[in-house]
């Protein structure tokens, strides 16, 4: 199977080549699609084509991301084999994050058909996982579309079985940029040719603000989705810190980050659950000043393959009484 793998660059290669993310059907990670979505210059799909697979909520330490999955009076709604309704037990930290404990918190999972069986096209399906595809039986047989399965952040390919009937693995493109796969590609016999389309680059990424609050799992999200609501992702002052998620490339190695701050004890930054050494260091703003303007700089953990991370950033502060610092992030870069 890993000869069968595409990379990222190679997956946006195939998507430019069916009209980028129009007439597609997309349940992946919301950082996977911004990812995509950078390399294909685009800013991503509209939010009724847009759908958070219940595999990337679950794969988050809820007790990192406390508050993250709640909207304003809304129900978020994630992608799933089944449609159900489901309740939450009430996580310790919500309370810290600014929740209400007499509240009702509820999830909507609701399978693929449900959810966009009714579009009038779909030549792309892109799911997080190939569970998902166990909900999706009406537009594969309807739309019989190329099928695009993420493994990393999802449950991967099984057997055989769960293949859908009439589809078979596509093999990458031979012209590419290397490094590992991640994505496999299924095709109904019945569709033989197929525009594979050149692959795109997997430079390292660089993203204004406004980019990075799409990765934002905190107090943006409404419906599970994170809407660019302000040019640059502040922290609100509620535990732990802020928080958000990145598609790191694999060869990605280090990441660079400019902020305005004003914490005088320091910024503590976690990787997936790991405290990464970090440097901080005056950096010049637009107007020429330094004032509150910092550069972080760290050094990631190896990997050989792409993996979506959790990235924490929390000023340091000496008691729970002591006020929340100033924190905003103008830029992000992993190279």
């Amino acid at each position: 199977m890993s000869g069968m793998l595409w990379t990222a660059g190679q997956i946006a290669g195939l998507l430019s080549a069916h009209g980028g993310w129009q007439d597609a059907v997309v349940a992946l990670a919301p950082p996977t699609v911004r990812r995509l979505g950078l390399m294909m210059g685009e800013v991503g799909p509209s939010t009724q084509d847009l759908l958070v697979p219940d595999q990337f909520r679950r794969s988050l330490p809820p007790d990192l991301f406390p508050g993250w999955r709640w909207g304003d009076a809304a129900i978020p709604i994630y992608a799933a084999p089944q449609s159900l309704d489901v309740r939450l037990a009430w996580q310790p930290l919500t309370a810290l994050a600014g929740g209400q404990c007499e509240e009702n918190r509820w999830l909507r999972l609701r399978t693929l058909d449900n959810l966009a069986g009714n579009r009038r096209n779909c030549h792309i399906l892109a799911v997080g996982g190939s569970d998902l595809l166990a909900g999706a039986d009406g537009i594969l047989q309807h739309h019989r579309p190329d099928v695009v399965v993420d493994l990393v952040g999802g449950s991967g390919i099984g057997p055989a079985a769960s293949v859908p009937d009439g589809y078979a693995a596509l093999p990458p493109p031979a012209a590419g940029n290397g490094g590992p796969g991640r994505f496999c590609v299924l095709r109904h016999q019945a569709r033989p040719i197929i525009v594979v389309g050149e692959a795109m680059t997997e430079a390292p990424l660089s993203m204004a603000g406004s980019d990075v609050v799409v990765h934002a799992l905190g107090n943006d999200l409404a419906n599970g989705w994170a809407a660019p609501l302000r040019s640059r992702l502040a922290w609100t002052g509620h535990a732990p810190g802020l928080a958000f998620a990145l598609d790191r490339p694999w060869q990605a190695r280090s990441l660079r980050m400019k902020l305005n701050v004003n914490a005088p004890d320091g910024l503590r930054l976690m990787w997936s659950g790991l405290v990464l050494e970090c440097g901080l260091t005056a950096s010049a703003n637009d107007f020429g000043s330094n004032e509150g303007q910092f550069t972080l700089s760290a050094k990631l953990p190896p990997t050989n393959s792409d993996e979506i991370a959790q990235v924490l950033l929390a000023p340091i502060r000496m008691s729970t009484t002591q006020r929340a610092p100033q924190l905003e992030i103008v830029t992000l870069e992993l190279c």
